[in-house]
């Protein structure tokens, strides 16, 4: 876009005439592209995003009519779109302009088409038929369409890709959550049922029934799921807009093209729409992910942009010094060279890596399992304290024997410890079982860590292990505090 004597690089896209009407989408404030606007006789017209609208017009009304020079070519603008609209594969488009294409090359497959299935027509029936229509246009023109085929993909998927082994991963955490909960609330109201026996027993010999008896734990478990209940719905709407918030070898064997054979000194012929020499292949590079991180490398080749210049390109520089520091110096010497390109998304590689929506969904993701974990360990925790307390309300007998033929309040409470310590050893080694297990299933979610990572298993493991022993050792001091002669007295 240009502004005053300088060029700025701008986020926007080029869509068909009825791209806006395919989607419902109409312009809060003006009019949508007419049929026929994006010929290439066409006069130029753009819409723009709300939020460039609000950023570099102010939000003013009188914004239609107005001239914006966008690639060299002034667009008149003629609306501007809701605040609510966002089309995540154009994302972050601020100016939507037509086609005007007057290209006729009918190997240039750059095009994406957005269509609304018919009523009645079902997503498998539309698939067969775009193949049909693919195979169909390949017979009748084999120089540009050979090997080019079709498919149809469902728009969410296209905007958010595949969620479902992510969904699904929550999906497990919030139903082993779930039932760690439910147990360690049984496990405590074993304990307090425990404490109230006296009362139980007292409400027994003054005629209470044992209807009446269930009524009341019925009425106060009732009482405590449901104030269980609204506190997690709370938390669970404040959790939502929180996530809201943050809610983006062998080289020769594994080639698809030359399987088995060496390419180098091979020639091939690309873009066979327009008169090229053939290309000689001289080299082979290893794979590198210029796409999303969670997806396979894709195939591509390199050739010298002298050879085939193009008015878009990204410039990548190797340093030895601090990377963020120098990007403002490589700003100045591009502009040096021509001060009317427009230069954007000055960053570090890391940084990238760091803000691409593959990283961030699994970061959030991680966030999400992290505190799924977290909430885990507590309620484990929770419900390992209510288990041994609960075994030495039923042993306190045999412990006040115990004590009362001589043994030491220190040998009472390392026999509670060494006995909640077997519980903590079997339960941590199958948990580390299946820690592994469940790693090793979901390493396609990973990238860039070892599902047999030695340090955060040990790790992990050691805190697990602190966290019981604290959990254990309350009631084993409370055991080994106990007065045998009021406890024989008691029984």
């Amino acid at each position: 876009m240009r502004a005053a004597a300088s060029a700025e690089q701008v986020g926007g896209a080029r869509v068909s005439d009825g791209f806006f009407r395919t989607l419902g989408v109409h312009p809060v404030l003006g009019r949508d592209f007419r049929t026929g606007e994006d010929l290439p006789a066409a006069p130029r017209t753009v819409l723009l995003s709300y939020a460039a609208w609000q950023k570099r017009f102010g939000g003013r009304q009188d914004v239609l009519g107005q001239t914006v020079t966008l690639d060299g070519n002034p667009n008149v603008i003629i609306g501007v779109l809701p605040r609510d609209f966002h089309f995540a594969p154009a994302e972050p488009a601020e100016f939507w302009t037509t086609l005007h294409d007057a290209n006729d090359c009918r190997g240039c497959h750059a095009l994406y088409g957005i269509a609304r299935l018919k009523a009645g027509v079902s997503f498998s029936a539309a698939v067969t038929e775009i193949t049909q229509i693919a195979k169909q246009l390949e017979n009748q023109y084999p120089d540009s369409n050979r090997g080019n085929g079709a498919t149809v993909v469902l728009l969410p998927y296209v905007i958010i890709g595949d969620v479902r082994p992510i969904l699904l991963l929550l999906l497990s955490g919030a139903a082993l959550l779930l039932l760690i909960a439910g147990v360690n609330v049984t496990s405590l109201l074993l304990v307090r049922s425990e404490g109230r026996k006296r009362e139980i027993s007292v409400r027994c010999a003054v005629g209470a029934s044992r209807a009446r008896l269930f009524r009341q734990f019925v009425t106060e478990g009732l009482v405590l799921a449901v104030a269980g209940g609204t506190l997690g719905l709370l938390f669970a709407s404040w959790a939502t807009q929180l996530c809201l918030k943050l809610i983006p070898a062998d080289m020769l064997a594994g080639m698809p093209y030359f399987p088995g054979e060496d390419p180098v000194g091979m020639e091939i012929i690309y873009n066979s729409d327009s008169p090229q020499p053939r290309m000689q292949i001289i080299g082979l590079v290893d794979d590198v992910k210029e796409g999303p991180l969670d997806v396979p490398a894709r195939a591509a080749m390199y050739v010298p942009l002298n050879q085939q210049p193009a008015s878009h390109f990204s410039a990548v520089v190797r340093t030895s010094q601090a990377e963020e520091s120098l990007l403002p110096t490589f700003t100045e010497v591009i502009h040096q060279l021509d001060p009317g390109l427009a230069i954007s998304a000055e960053k570090t590689m890391l940084d990238r890596i760091h803000d691409s929506p593959a990283a961030y969904m699994r970061r959030s993701s991680a966030w999400l399992v992290g505190t799924f974990a977290t909430v885990a360990l507590v309620l484990a925790v929770v419900g390992l304290y209510g288990v041994i307390s609960y075994s030495v309300s039923q042993r306190t007998r045999e412990i006040g024997v115990r004590m009362a033929l001589g043994a030491q309040s220190r040998s009472v409470h390392q026999l509670i410890l060494k006995e909640a310590g077997r519980l903590i050893v079997t339960g941590i080694s199958v948990g580390l079982i299946c820690a592994v297990i469940s790693a090793t299933l979901m390493r396609s979610l990973l990238f860039g860590v070892d599902s047999w990572d030695l340090p955060t298993l040990v790790a992990v493991a050691a805190t697990l292990g602190l966290c019981a022993f604290c959990a254990a050792y309350v009631p084993a001091r409370r055991a080994a505090s106990l007065d045998p002669m009021e406890v024989l007295r008691a029984e």
